[in-house]
């Protein structure tokens, strides 16, 4: 007997499956929670589906992602390369109002910043903000932010 290898989907206008593999370049194939994250960005689909279909296919990337466009994906549930993730700050009114203020030593404060997706992709499941440089003043140097639209 021969083993059967899964079945490949036709090609999806100019994104063949290889192409689409290539969006899982990087990713750690032992780390399910990383895979699933991926799976669900790059195809679209929600992390309940993805993991479904990780785990269908004993966690073979090729053959989920095979059985996911095969059953209920199409071309336009892709994230295309090309629709990167962005962000923007939207809290330049608080920092001038903030700047424009004299507090004294030791008097709590508290700012409000809001950053918006505003690419055309919605941001990756394990997306944060980071904390890179200069005091933390005491706030978490990482806050997770990922899914949003």
């Amino acid at each position: 007997p021969s083993a059967r290898s899964p079945r490949r989907p036709a090609k999806m206008g100019s994104m063949g499956l290889d192409d689409l593999l290539s969006a899982f370049a990087g990713v750690n194939m032992d780390d399910h929670e990383q895979l699933v994250g991926t799976f669900a960005r790059v195809l679209g689909a929600d992390a309940d589906q993805s993991r479904f279909f990780l785990e269908a296919s004993a966690w073979n990337l090729e053959s989920a992602v095979g059985n996911f466009l095969d059953t209920v994906g199409t071309r336009a549930n892709l994230a295309t390369p090309s629709a990167e993730p962005a962000s923007a700050f939207r809290g330049e009114e608080s920092v001038q109002q903030v700047n424009a203020h004299v507090f004294a030593p030791g008097q709590p404060i508290q700012l409000v910043w809001t950053f918006v997706n505003v690419g055309p992709a919605p941001w990756p499941l394990d997306a944060a903000l980071v904390h890179t440089e200069g005091d933390a003043l005491g706030g978490n140097p990482e806050v997770s932010v990922g899914g949003c639209q």
